[in-house]
């Protein structure tokens, strides 16, 4: 099977297409993208750049690059204007670079995307990162009408396959399906983290974009009484967003500023540190957006003492692995301070080798494989 697989996709063309701020996207496509290189296929990575400039990851060596220039977010329905931008420029890039294959992933551009690979005559396979209640109805709709465009759909996770199974489809599906778990670098990750020589009593990091969903805000309603009962406990948050603002503000409100620290933006290493360092790493998603939950695997992957939410997802993640995380019901706000109060002060934990479980189960190399054998049907 592996002598077949080199074969098929020796001289094949794979096209990668999605924003230019998805970093996660672009870190399990990179993999993937190396292994194809090896097999001897060529690999295109198109980036829809709405005037970003952070955060970018960097192809493997032998990627080719095409940004496609869209107008900026801004405003409601925002994608619907870059659309109109985005469309002619990947049609043109299609005719000029000849694909094989396209790849999407997240629904904006993907799903217009969709439409113009076949359109040109490409296989297409498409990588539902989202829950599908987590889009707007237009989305929704956006998603179920391109979906008719899709040689093999491919879930991160089977949480999100059920979200999709649950609702109704516009028109037969003729494609196939598979689940297919996102790949996390757990040894890259600890090799980052084997940087810290000890861990800062009284201490909890919390990274994840800030929006709503994330569960911030009722974090930091535990906050407070943690602090009641520690007044050394300090919380960092790793990342931005638009509830930045709202979030130190309420901050300020509680009279937390001395015990919550917002790094803003950071550099991956910088976050895997922190996290490291902490007595504690939280998750406090309310399960609306989340996937699959990469951000919980990689802290899983440097700190022995994870409290997260109890939403299916990261349950389905966490596996067997439950001796590794404090799992909370994240609106019942003194519920999880205590669960906080706990850890912090008994952060001791026998939790040997689960950072080899977690490196088998989300291997890069296992993910990428995965991804050829999707190929190969194709």
């Amino acid at each position: 099977m592996g002598k077949r697989r080199v074969e098929v996709m020796k001289g094949r063309r794979v096209l990668f297409v999605d924003r230019a701020c998805a970093d996660s996207i672009w870190t399990v496509v990179t993999p993937v993208s190396r292994l194809l290189l090896e097999r001897g296929a060529q690999v295109l990575w198109v980036r829809m750049v709405a005037g970003e400039t952070q955060g970018r990851v960097v192809p493997p060596a032998g990627v080719e690059e095409a940004s496609v220039e869209v107008p900026r977010d801004g405003f409601p329905c925002a994608w619907i204007w870059q659309m109109c931008f985005f469309i002619p420029k990947f049609q043109k890039l299609l005719k000029t670079w000849r694909p094989d294959i396209v790849h999407t992933n997240f629904i904006v551009p993907g799903g217009v995307a969709r439409l113009i690979g076949k359109q040109a005559a490409c296989r297409v396979v498409s990588t539902q990162h989202e829950m599908y209640g987590s889009l707007n109805p237009l989305l929704r709709g956006l998603s179920r009408w391109s979906e008719r465009y899709v040689d093999v759909m491919v879930y991160v996770s089977e949480t999100v396959a059920k979200s999709y199974s649950s609702s109704v489809r516009v028109g037969d599906y003729g494609g196939s399906e598979e689940v297919i778990y996102n790949s996390v670098d757990v040894i890259g990750l600890r090799g980052i983290a084997s940087a810290v020589l000890e861990k800062v009593p009284s201490t909890l990091s919390c990274v994840g974009r800030m929006v709503p969903e994330k569960g911030q805000r009722s974090l930091l309603e535990a906050w407070r009484f943690v602090v009641d009962k520690d007044a050394s406990a300090v919380l960092h948050f790793y990342g931005s967003g638009p509830d930045e603002p709202l979030l130190q503000e309420r901050v300020i409100e509680l009279g937390l500023e001395k015990s919550v620290v917002f790094h803003g933006w950071v550099e991956k290493e910088e976050a895997v540190r922190g996290m490291a360092r902490s007595t504690a790493v939280v998750q406090p998603s309310d399960g609306t957006q989340e996937g699959f939950g990469l951000s919980l695997v990689e802290a899983m992957s440097v700190n022995d003492n994870v409290v997260v939410s109890a939403i299916p997802v990261f349950h389905e993640v966490v596996g067997d692995l439950r001796d590794h995380v404090y799992f909370v019901n994240t609106h019942d706000v003194r519920a999880v301070a205590d669960i906080l109060v706990e850890v912090m002060l008994n952060p001791e934990r026998c939790v040997a080798d689960s950072h080899k479980v977690l490196a088998e189960r989300y291997s890069e190399r296992k993910n990428a494989e995965s991804y050829i054998g999707v190929y190969d049907l194709i």
